[in-house]
């Protein structure tokens, strides 16, 4: 229905405001006469000039046309003059017509009556002028104001506009005017706006009420309106006024407030701590968790009860005087806890948090209250472990001042003052001072001035944060006793925060004398090396000479420099003389050699020499040496020197060894003879073995070394006497007969074999970490199975075995059937059992020289290895292993009182020496093999297919475009087009399509499935939400689109995502679309998962306004039940029913009872895959409200549906 509107009453207007002009209003009375007596005398002297023109009578008709036109412009007078002056000029000019006093009388009684009615017509539009002139002022004053106020003729046609309405509707007042004011009413409200005007029409007082109208640029603006009618002076209404105020920031305030008052009480009603509201000594207010607190179903139950009942009786009189304090002002806010009793009776604890407040003018409280039972329990619980912790940690500080009093060094901490905050016993007792007294005391009253000055510099980089280790000699206070200490200054650091320091004195005065009893030594030995009667060098392997002597020098006839530039092995007298071949055969051998000649050095000299290689080790080095003397009856002499000078360095050795490493190593050692006879041992040594030291030296190497008889004894021995040391790893037995791991290191000094050395060490906590490391590394920690690292290892040697013998090896993959579910029935721990169980099977299946590893899970991988050459006979023997498998994994699992049967699905990837494959390839094939099992229908075994392992790297690589499809925004929508039963697009449906940058537009047949696999389907889904969601804002500002309707279908993993209805309201919100366009489609067999979830989010988008439409519905399991529950709009018919309708009896018998049913619960219907005007004929037939298909249109971009939709009739309800 619209306003009525005639164009001819525009121009009626237009006409009356020409008529209703007073040309001569402002000229005198006189002038206005004079005129008619010129208007009059004007046909005269026509009359004059063509007498023959006029009849009898012509002349009175001539002369009352001046008395017309005077009595208009003028009124009476001018009229009368008019009247008079014709009526005399008319007798004048025709004689006859003066005698007929007739039609004289006629004449003058026609001008009077003009002239009469002319007066009454002019002084009525002067009167109106003088009112349009009022109303002009008033319309001035009315365009001044701020509110919109429209008049308008008959509530349609506008005939005036203000500035506020210019402001308010954005169109100026030429638009407006005389315009139809139905553009600014939106369709919904036509009818109300309609019943309004037909009550103002009657007289009924109609208040101000709230509305909205359509701004210029499209929007809705909320206005505050007041109709009422225009009425003239006789009070006939002569057009409506609207006087509108902008109420738009006020409906937003409003909305804004609610929206608040929503969320506070959303947030209270759901909050888990109890809310209430005291007045007048009484709980006015309390929200559930108050009551679930306090034991009642209800809050309103909760109120019910007598307030001071809910308190224990010892503490009602605190709590009523806490309540009453702050109803009376005395405090505004008061926190405690007392005793409170449920409704059971039963007692616990709360804690009230209340603040003062006035509510309808009245003081009252609002607090929260919790339970903190539980925080009392755990607190006094926490309280008991704090004092078991404090004296455990008293007695832990108890063991450790004992550890510290009783180490050989002197310890103490000082805080950044320098002041003593602890002390060991030896650092009290070498100053002389009692332990209470140290602590507070500064270390200036403890240190000698000058000893402080030295040190204070050291003191002050330790407490920068660097650690300070140097030499001091210190003095002991009173006593003649010094050390020759070693001073470590360690911070006490916290981050970069130095908050005290350590210091330890260690007594170094031992190892500097025996650093200088071995310079002494090795200066007694250089004098006897260089008085030495023979010749003596030194020399590396690599033949470059380190030492000489001066005996040497004089016996070669050179200098002592010449000689030390020398490199034997470029010597050429070396090698003319063969001195060279019996150096190099010493370096090889290891053993010492002698050679006697005659040569002339490089020097020219000639010698007769007798020459001796040894091969001295120095710290671990070994060198080359070579004794050369003259054969002379000296040779005696020098070879008395030479043993002299072994005597005094191994003299020397012993000397340092004895004093210093023997006495205070930390490892075992020992000494035997050339016989494996024990000559000594220390005490470390005495310990481990568990013998007495008596006894040890009466044993032979052979009696305590577990797994070494005499003759390895023996063995060894030797080697080390020619080698010079050995180091080696055994086991020793003890006294008590048990044994532990060592390893040793031995040499033999000197060369002859009489003495040999050796150093023990206790392995066995190195040897159980290494086990550890080992089992933890390679082998899992369940089933004792070599783990993924150690088949890696074991199947690239396998490998690599294979390609050098030409034999088959083989992979087999296995995996557990439905092996979650018996963890999510069972439990875990049933799990594990039956993971133990299957390994012991699959060891006892295969070969020893064969892996059985577990991977992780139920997940376990046999590598095969050394089959037949030929293939054939190879894959054979592998199906007789995996049948054997099969079976032994078939048989029935003892678990938990009950027989629990489980099946595998093995793969199998085969590997030969053509193969150049690697590790991780083999287990893929292997593991691609387990899943086309699966595939298979499980409890199978499979080979590898390379076809198939082509497909998965194409599914690989799609899967990786596709994640940056969806970083790139690579995905766009095509829409099709829905049409009711009047042939009207009303809704499309979106359908994501992938716009590949290489492949061009992908269907999403190709890439949807994979999505759901690699997990990626809710992120493509939101994204097609965001973009439908974007694409209807977009529409909601041209008129051809806003009404229609966009369909998206959500998958189940995306509807059961636990953030898809935060997402739909964020969506709804960002982009401020009408909730009631979104429509999504769901699938039966996703509302069947999980119903009462599914009810329960379905019910809070439809809360927001949100619709749904139950996809491809009778393909699942249809149910009325759900039908009938769930806020469904509207049923999707599949499009395999409708392919067939013409056809098929039974599926035009699904369809006709789909529409029927559909119809029956109040549902909408929607036939999906119409291709041929038959099949939509029968579906209009049968009560089809809606159609989709290739009939009306593929599915195509938004700028083809935008065209078509625009060719389309207007949409208006049904």
């Amino acid at each position: 229905m619209k306003f009525p509107y005639r164009p001819e009453d525009e121009n009626h207007v237009k006409w009356k405001l020409v008529l209703c002009d007073d040309p001569l209003r402002h000229w005198p009375q006189s002038l206005q006469c004079l005129l008619a007596a010129l208007l009059t005398l004007l046909p005269f002297a026509a009359h004059s000039q063509w007498p023959t023109l006029w009849g009898t009578h012509s002349p009175l008709l001539l002369w009352m046309l001046p008395v017309i036109v005077s009595g208009y412009l003028g009124g009476l007078l001018p009229g009368l003059v008019a009247t008079l002056l014709g009526a005399w000029l008319a007798g004048e000019a025709n004689p006859a017509m003066s005698q007929s006093a007739g039609a004289l009388l006629t004449f003058i009684g026609g001008g009077l009556t003009v002239s009469v009615l002319s007066q009454r017509s002019l002084s009525a539009l002067r009167l109106r002028a003088r009112v349009e002139g009022k109303l002009m002022a008033f319309a001035q004053l009315i365009d001044s104001t701020d509110d919109s106020v429209v008049a308008s003729r008959d509530g349609a046609l506008v005939t005036h506009w203000n500035r506020g309405a210019e402001q308010l509707f954005g169109y100026s007042a030429d638009e407006m005017i005389g315009q139809s004011a139905e553009i600014l009413v939106p369709k919904w409200l036509v009818a109300h706006e309609l019943s309004v005007l037909a009550r103002v029409r009657k007289g009924e007082h109609v208040p101000a009420y709230e509305t909205q109208r359509i701004h210029k640029a499209g929007h809705l603006v909320d206005i505050s309106t007041t109709v009422s009618t225009i009425l003239d002076r006789q009070g006939w209404p002569i057009g409506i006024s609207r006087i509108s105020r902008d109420i738009t920031h006020k409906k937003r305030a409003e909305q804004e407030k609610a929206e608040v008052e929503a969320k506070f009480r959303a947030l209270v009603e759901q909050a888990i701590t109890g809310v209430y509201i005291v007045q007048d000594r009484q709980v006015i207010y309390a929200n559930q968790a108050f009551a679930d607190i306090f034991g009642y179903g209800s809050p309103q139950e909760a109120l019910e009860q007598v307030p001071i009942k809910l308190v224990a009786p010892q503490d009602r009189q605190r709590v009523v005087r806490n309540v009453l304090r702050r109803l009376r002002g005395d405090t505004d806010s008061l926190r405690y806890h007392f005793n409170a009793l449920r409704r059971d009776g039963s007692p616990f604890i709360v804690e009230v948090h209340g603040r003062r407040f006035m509510h309808d003018n009245r003081p009252a409280i609002i607090g929260s209250l919790i339970d903190i039972t539980e925080s009392q329990r755990h607190q006094a619980e926490m309280a008991r472990q704090v004092a078991e912790k404090t004296a455990l940690l008293r007695q832990r500080e108890q063991e450790l001042h004992t550890i510290l009093d009783n180490m050989p060094a002197l310890i103490s901490y000082y805080d950044t003052d320098l002041r003593h905050r602890f002390g060991n016993q030896g650092y009290c007792d070498w100053y002389g001072i009692d332990s209470t007294q140290l602590a507070g005391l500064p270390l200036a009253e403890l240190l000698p001035a000058g000893q402080l000055a030295r040190v204070l510099p050291r003191i002050r980089q330790a407490l920068s944060g660097e650690t300070q280790i140097f030499e001091y000699r210190i003095d002991r206070p009173g006593s003649g006793e010094s050390w020759q200490a070693q001073i470590h200054l360690i911070p006490d650091l916290e981050g970069e925060q130095v908050h005290g320091l350590f210091a330890l004195i260690l007594d170094f005065t031992p190892i500097r004398n025996a650093e200088a009893a071995l310079r002494e030594s090795e200066g007694r030995f250089r004098q006897l090396f260089e008085a030495a009667p023979v010749g003596i060098s030194l020399y590396h392997s690599d033949g470059q000479c380190i030492m000489a002597n001066q005996a040497l020098a004089e016996l070669a006839g050179a200098s002592r420099e010449q000689l030390l530039k020398q490199n034997f092995r470029h010597v050429q007298t070396w090698r003319d003389s063969g001195l060279l071949t019996v150096a190099l055969r010493t370096l090889e051998s290891g053993l010492p050699q002698r050679y006697e000649l005659q040569m002339v050095s490089s020097f020219g000299k000639r010698m007769e020499v007798e020459c001796e290689f040894t091969l001295p080790v120095v710290q671990g080095v070994r060198y080359l040496m070579l004794l050369a003397k003259d054969i002379t009856p000296y040779r005696q002499a020098a070879y008395l020197m030479k043993q002299a000078m072994d005597a005094e360095l191994e003299k020397s050795r012993l000397d340092l060894q004895y004093r210093q490493v023997v006495e205070n190593m930390v490892d075992g050692f020992f000494a035997i003879d050339s016989r494996g006879q024990l000559l000594e041992t220390n005490d470390v040594f005495v310990k481990l073995c568990g013998y007495e030291p008596e006894t040890l030296l009466g044993m032979s190497a052979a009696d305590l070394e577990l797994d070494a008889s005499a003759e390895d004894i023996a063995a060894r021995i030797h080697r080390i006497v020619h080698k010079g040391n050995e180091r080696f790893e055994c086991r020793m037995r003890r006294k008590n007969g048990t044994h532990w791991p060592a390893e040793i290191s031995a040499s033999c000094v000197g060369g002859s074999g009489d003495r040999i050395y050796a150093f023990v060490r206790d392995i066995t906590e190195r040897k159980r970490n290494e086990d550890e490391i080992r089992r933890l590394a390679f082998y899992d920690s369940l089933t004792k199975l070599p783990n993924r690292q150690l088949l890696i290892d074991r199947l690239q040697q396998a490998l690599e075995t294979c390609k050098r013998s030409r034999r088959h090896g083989a992979l087999l993959f296995i995996d557990l059937d439905n092996f979650k579910l018996l963890n999510d029935t069972l439990g875990h721990d049933m799990g594990d059992r039956l993971l133990v169980m299957v390994a012991k099977r699959l060891k006892a299946c295969v070969r020893g020289k064969d892996t059985v590893a577990r991977l992780g899970g139920d997940e376990f991988v046999i590598l095969l290895e050394e089959l037949d050459e030929r293939r054939e006979r190879a894959a054979t023997q592998i199906r007789a292993v995996a049948g054997m498998i099969m079976e032994a994994l078939g048989q029935p699992y003892p678990l938990a009182q009950l027989e629990y049967h489980n099946t595998p699905s093995i793969g199998i990837a085969m590997f030969n020496d053509q193969e150049n494959t690697s590790v991780e390839e083999q287990l893929k094939h292997a593991d691609l093999a387990m899943y086309q099992a699966k595939a298979a229908g499980r409890n199978t075994l499979c080979f590898f297919d390379p076809v198939t392992q082509a497909e998965l790297e194409t599914r690989s690589t799609l899967e990786g475009e596709l994640r940056n499809a969806l970083r790139r925004d690579h995905l766009v929508l095509y829409y099709q087009p829905q049409i009711d039963r009047n042939g009207s697009i009303i809704g499309a449906e979106a359908l994501v399509r992938w716009l590949h940058p290489e492949r061009g537009l992908i269907p999403p047949a190709q890439f949807i499935g994979l999505a759901e696999e690699c997990g990626l389907v809710h992120q493509l889904g939101l994204r097609v939400l965001e973009i439908a969601c974007g694409q209807l804002a977009i529409w909601r500002e041209c008129p051809t689109m806003s009404r229609i309707t966009m369909a998206v279908n959500v998958s189940a993993r995306q509807f059961r995502h636990r953030e898809f209805v935060p997402q739909i309201r964020d969506l709804l919100t960002r982009f401020a679309i009408d909730p009631a366009r979104l429509k999504l489609e769901l699938t039966e067999s996703l509302l069947l998962h999980d119903m009462d979830e599914a009810a329960a989010k379905m019910g809070t988008l439809r809360a927001m306004g949100v619709k749904f439409s139950l996809d491809d519905f009778g393909t699942g399991y249809s149910s009325l039940s759900y039908l009938k529950t769930l806020p469904l709009e509207q049923l999707k018919i599949d499009r395999s029913f409708v392919r067939d309708i013409l056809t098929d009896p039974n599926d035009a018998a699904i369809v006709r009872a789909i529409i029927n049913m559909g119809h029956s619960l109040g549902l909408k219907v929607v036939a999906e895959g119409v291709e041929t005007d038959d099949q939509w004929h029968f579906l209009l037939r049968e009560g089809c409200d809606i159609g989709q298909g290739y009939l009306f249109s593929p599915p195509v971009p938004k700028g083809d549906f935008e065209r078509d939709r625009a060719h389309q009739p207007a949409w208006t309800p049904a």
